[in-house]
């Protein structure tokens, strides 16, 4: 019997573990992602990629990322938090046309 309840012990200690064990996820991009923004819902992310214009977005914590396609590939030069706003962000360019999430 006390070995029955060793064995459970042992075999609830184990789930636990495994349930508090981080999942790594590994994304590459072309060049290191200059600027990273979290949001409110720290889901959501969005890094700017200087080197090639580019902002990624990621909604599941950073383990997926896509290119934002309203964005035209080699525009995005900055990207700011909005200062009031915790669900908005500003991306801009060189040029007179600016995105705002």
């Amino acid at each position: 019997m006390r070995l029955a309840r060793v064995a459970g012990t042992l075999a609830l200690a184990v789930v636990a573990w495994a349930r508090d064990t981080p999942i790594v996820h590994h994304t590459y991009f072309e060049s290191s992602l200059n600027k990273l923004l979290y949001f409110k819902n720290p889901a959501t992310l969005l890094g700017l990629d200087r080197t090639s214009g580019t902002v990624h977005r990621s909604s599941d914590y950073g383990a997926k990322w896509t290119a934002i396609s309203d964005i035209p590939s080699g525009k995005a030069s900055r990207l700011y938090a909005h200062p009031f706003e915790p669900k908005m962000a500003f991306v801009l360019t060189e040029d007179t046309e600016h995105w705002v999430t």
